[in-house]
């Protein structure tokens, strides 16, 4: 991690409550948890590879792929969101977003 930028041996974790979490619109779960919720919570359960005894380009693709897991919820609420806010500004009428008049 440090060749991109991460000193991992200062990372202190600190556990997350289970109200905290049903606030969350998506929560990501690694390994045997047993999460759930009442909440309209959206729950993904990731099966990551371990990196521990592989070659160093296989670690670089572990942790690309991990990078990946964590930016695409993001880049799909994001592209929600425009969606949502594009459709907001069309004229009242217009389905392509064209005026009819």
């Amino acid at each position: 991690m440090r060749e991109i930028g991460v000193e991992r041996s200062e990372q202190e974790f600190q556990e997350v409550s289970t109200a905290e979490l049903d606030e969350c619109g998506v929560v990501a779960t690694v390994g045997c948890s047993t999460f759930e919720s009442e909440a309209d919570v959206e729950i993904r359960g990731w099966v990551l590879k371990d990196p521990h005894t592989q070659e160093s380009k296989k670690v670089c693709e572990i942790r690309d792929e991990r990078e990946q897991l964590v930016t695409n919820p993001f880049d799909e609420y994001i592209g929600k969101r425009r969606a949502e806010d594009s459709q907001a500004m069309r004229p009242a009428g217009s389905e392509d977003g064209t005026s009819t008049g």
